[in-house]
């Protein structure tokens, strides 16, 4: 219901293809391989030649191709295509040679040819240890995926990074503290429902990794104080919903970065959401509403020299400001890519930007 934007390096040397079935559908992966290479250069010939391809080769849906290629794709190509490669001199037999020195140098050689394979078959990889990351040499584990149905912490105790727990419907009475690397996800979104007092979800000095569709809420009334907590993380955190948290829904410390999308955040007594410190995530497309009863607390609160970035998201309802933030933050651009409105009025939609004078309309 939502358009995503990801920022992802681009190689200049490289080139992205999207396309649809039409074009997939008909001709394979190496003919478009060739097609490509063959115009490297010209992007506009690339785009043109596969739809042709698709068409010659029967042509039975729409044909969508999208080509984009960094500024040295092209000499990349061509150098490949050209075969460019030193030749080393011929060997020749000098009979003043010494014998034994030759075997000599022979044996080394196999010794280190010998060693070269040893390595590649321990498959070297970075691996985490308790003093930091560490080249380690073995068998790279393979991310596993998992369901459970109970006691979540061990879980995730025994996962590794790159691995994916799924949770079962259920109640799960407990505090998580999540592990780096490793998704938890909920298998029914928001079916999955942890009970906790305190701090019900935590992740300290998380690089990676994703927590996904479960229902946040106390054991009691009023003894959850905050739902997820970040602090120095980068997290997704996707399709949750919190509610009955005394302090704040969600909270974000430290220098956390991560990504919030899709959220439901209400009827929690203290603030929806806090970002502090020098934390810089981003807020997309989550629901703020009906929080801050328990002291007229804001939908959004922004500390510190922290830098949020709030995009898409229905802030409304709640019994402080929609947005509280320091005067050297630029309220007035959050407002406008927000959905904001007063306490006891519909949230409206953004304002739309002021047209562009300096560019020629069309005639």
């Amino acid at each position: 219901e939502f358009v995503e934007i990801s920022t992802v390096d681009f190689p200049s040397a490289g080139a992205l293809l999207l396309c649809s079935d039409g074009l997939s559908d008909l001709i394979t992966s190496t003919q478009m391989l060739s097609i490509v290479e063959q115009h490297a250069g010209d992007p506009q010939g690339t785009v043109q030649n596969l739809i042709d391809a698709a068409n010659q080769a029967g042509g039975k849906d729409n044909i969508t191709v999208v080509f984009i290629e960094g500024d040295r794709f092209a000499g990349a190509v061509r150098r490949r295509a050209s075969g460019t490669r030193k030749v080393l001199p011929e060997f020749r037999r000098d009979p003043s040679t010494n014998l034994l020195g030759n075997r000599v140098l022979f044996l080394l050689i196999g010794i280190a040819l010998g060693c070269a394979i040893a390595i590649y078959g321990l498959k070297p990889h970075w691996r985490l240890t308790p003093e930091g990351e560490k080249l380690g040499f073995g068998v790279v584990p393979e991310p596993r995926h998992w369901r459970i149905n109970a006691d979540i912490s061990a879980a995730l105790q025994n996962a590794r990074p790159g691995d994916t727990i799924v949770v079962a419907p259920g109640q799960y009475h407990e505090q998580i503290i999540l592990k780096d690397g490793v998704n938890l996800v909920s298998e029914q979104p928001r079916e999955a429902v942890i009970r906790a007092s305190g701090i019900a979800v935590q992740a300290n000095d998380i690089r990676s990794g994703r927590f996904e569709g479960f229902r946040i809420t106390g054991e009691d009334q009023n003894n959850l104080a905050v739902g997820i907590q970040l602090n120095d993380s980068n997290l997704e955190v996707v399709d949750n919903e919190i509610t009955n948290a005394t302090s704040a829904a969600i909270e974000v410390l430290g220098e956390s970065s991560g990504v919030f999308r899709a959220n439901a955040v209400y009827a929690n007594a203290g603030a929806g959401i806090i970002v502090r410190d020098a934390a810089k995530p981003r807020f997309v497309h989550n629901t703020v509403s009906g929080n801050g009863e328990g002291g007229k607390r804001s939908g959004i609160e922004i500390h510190g020299a922290a830098q949020p970035v709030l995009v898409g998201n229905m802030i409304w309802n709640n019994a402080g400001d929609p947005i509280w933030a320091p005067p050297q933050l630029r309220l007035e651009t959050i407002l406008r890519q927000n959905f904001i409105s007063l306490p006891g009025k519909p949230a409206a939609p953004p304002r739309p930007r002021p047209p562009d004078r300096t560019r020629t309309p069309n005639r």
